[in-house]
C-alpha cells in the first residue's frame, strides 16, 4: 500500500487511486476482503474502471471458501427517491450511486 494514498479516520480507512500512474505508481487492481467476499476496482487500459462485487473468496489462511449472499440491493439517482428507481435504471444517465448489500451464508 506504499504507493497509494491512503488515510485513516475514527470511522473508515479510506484508499485513494489516482488513475494516472505518472502522478503515482499503482496496481491496476484493488481488492477488498471481507466475509462475504470481495470488492475489486480493477482499472482498464482506456482509464476506466470495473467494479465488480463477488459473494465468494478464498480465505488465504486456510484456503476455504467464504461465501456470501446478495440480500439487497438500492441504486440512487439524482432527483429520484429510491423507491422510484429500479434495475432497469442502472442506464439511466443520472445513475449517481449503487450499492449491493451481502450477509454472509
Amino acid at each position: 500500500m506504499k504507493n497509494l494514498k491512503y488515510r485513516k479516520d475514527p470511522q473508515a480507512h479510506h484508499i485513494y487511486i489516482q488513475g494516472d500512474k505518472n502522478i503515482q505508481a499503482e496496481p491496476p487492481e484493488i481488492h477488498l476482503h471481507f466475509p462475504c467476499g470481495v470488492i475489486s476496482a480493477t482499472r482498464c487500459t482506456d482509464g476506466r474502471y470495473w467494479v465488480h462485487v463477488d459473494v465468494k473468496d478464498i480465505d488465504e489462511n486456510s484456503n476455504q471458501t467464504r461465501k456470501g449472499e446478495v440480500c439487497g440491493a438500492r441504486i440512487d439517482i439524482a432527483g429520484q427517491s429510491a423507491y422510484e428507481a429500479d434495475v432497469g435504471d442502472l442506464h439511466h444517465a443520472r445513475l449517481d450511486h449503487f450499492a449491493v448489500q451481502l450477509k454472509p451464508v
